[in-house]
């Protein structure tokens, strides 16, 4: 079977059933916790919770990955996985959610990182190649998201807690697949030790201003956290909860969107620069409109454009970084990263949840935090453009 499935098709099958386990939590995910007694403040400060435990884990997780392996790795995150997405169906209050984001958060450590490291010495460091494979992943991810999310969003008229039961059972079809078609194939050129792959890493970003200016907005990118929590009830007083799943198969059409144009576009690779700010400002003047704007269509169209600067970003900033990184530690490199960006979206929801605890959750407040923060990723963005890289790649 190993034989049959390339790495590039197994990280579009992958980010297919992690696409599905997201999406079929996403429409209930805010309603469920409502219906335990969580406010909408305790959702910041849970989700907070969630990436100040990636912040911990990651580094800790990436350099495992390149000093042992980075296919354990993601095996070890996806085990976890399943039990905190199966644990999360029965908690009844604040507490419960608080430990399920814990181990969803450790999960999620040991498989980013691991997993774009993997695919991208399984593939080849070629940009074209890479930027294939990235978009590809990025599609299927997306593709998979709006499949989970119509099928919760209707079933989450019965029952608000099935999602999590059938997001269970997508992350143990992953870990399947990874357990049977993940080979070696992805591991570094030159195998470190884990002191080694963090020095390396560090020193990589301390010469590369690319690096540097990419990871300042991966960590801007965390300004859109709250569009995940937030969307399903702003939507939901407008159309119930078997409305979403209409919602979720518009908006997140946009998603799909910006990943195939970052697919379709050839020269993408010699305007890397341009192609990463303008997925952001896209991301940023959606967020922005999205509930100031009167009437349901025009509210549709902005969270659409939202996805789409969202659905380019990733896949735009995978291939942007791991031109310039080597094999050797890739993966640390990558929970580096990582832990830079989680650290932006622990400030951003930390902030959310100061500035909110003690007002009560309404439409108003929801569409006051994505003005906010719309606004500022549009100021974040004309920063990053003035102060551009110039295009060339030099590897670390």
């Amino acid at each position: 079977m190993e034989e049959l499935v390339k790495p590039a098709t197994t990280y579009v099958l992958f980010n297919l059933l992690f696409g599905l386990s997201m999406g079929c939590i996403s429409p209930c995910y805010v309603p469920f916790l409502l219906s335990v007694g969580i406010t909408l403040p305790q959702v910041a400060l849970i989700n907070t919770a969630f990436f100040l435990t990636i912040v911990l884990m990651e580094l800790p997780t990436g350099m495992l990955a390149d000093g042992r392996s980075r296919t354990w790795s993601v095996r070890a995150g996806l085990s976890v996985l399943v039990l905190g997405k199966l644990l999360y169906s029965v908690i009844s209050d604040f507490w419960g959610a608080l430990v399920c984001e814990i181990l969803i958060g450790i999960a999620l450590a040991f498989i980013s990182g691991a997993l774009e490291a993997w695919v991208a010495d399984a593939v080849g460091n070629n940009s074209e190649r890479l930027r294939r494979v990235f978009s590809g992943g990025a599609m299927s991810l997306s593709g998979g998201i709006l499949v989970g999310g119509v099928a919760s969003a209707l079933i989450g008229s019965f029952d608000l807690r099935a999602g999590f039961w059938l997001a269970g059972f997508f992350v143990l079809l992953a870990l399947v697949l990874v357990w049977w078609v993940m080979d070696d194939a992805g591991e570094p050129e030159v195998r470190t030790s884990e002191l080694t792959a963090l020095r390396d890493s560090v020193v990589a970003l301390k010469n590369s201003a690319s690096l540097r200016w990419v990871l300042i907005a991966f960590m801007a990118f965390a300004l859109v956290a709250s569009f995940n929590h937030y969307w399903s009830p702003f939507f939901r007083a407008q159309v119930g909860q078997t409305g979403l799943s209409l919602v979720w198969l518009i908006i997140y059409g946009g998603y799909i969107v910006g990943s195939y144009l970052v697919r379709r576009w050839a020269k993408c690779q010699k305007r890397e620069v341009l192609a990463v700010v303008f997925s952001l400002a896209v991301a940023g003047y959606g967020l922005l409109f999205v509930g100031l704007v009167g009437g349901l269509m025009w509210s549709l169209a902005f969270a659409f454009l939202h996805e789409i600067g969202r659905g380019a970003f990733k896949p735009l900033v995978d291939v942007f970084v791991q031109q310039r990184v080597k094999s050797s530690y890739r993966a640390t490199y990558g929970s580096l990263q990582s832990l830079v960006g989680r650290l932006g979206h622990v400030i951003v929801l930390t902030v959310v949840w100061l500035s909110t605890r003690g007002l009560p959750d309404s439409q108003g407040l929801i569409v006051a935090i994505w003005v906010v923060q719309g606004s500022l990723l549009i100021i974040i963005t004309l920063m990053l453009w003035f102060h551009r890289p110039s295009r060339s790649v030099k590897s670390a």
